[in-house]
């Protein structure tokens, strides 16, 4: 996993789980890792998780594989 990849996870748990709003997410990401990381980070993370599906549906289907 990248570091652009990581970050992005990272801040969408925080706005997942309420600690900011969506606006400040991306506000954040885009200070951190710029426009280009996020749009990696962004096609990385629909290869992961599919169109559809949250990060959190995801790693549930992780958690079963295991």
């Amino acid at each position: 996993m990248n570091i652009e990849l990581e970050t992005f996870l990272l801040y969408y748990t925080c706005w997942h789980e309420g600690e900011f709003p969506l606006a400040e997410f991306k506000k954040s990401l885009l200070d951190e890792i710029g426009a280009e990381g996020l749009k990696s980070a962004l096609n990385q993370f629909k290869g992961m998780c599919g169109n559809y599906r949250t990060y959190y549906e995801f790693q549930k289907d992780l958690e079963k594989c295991k």
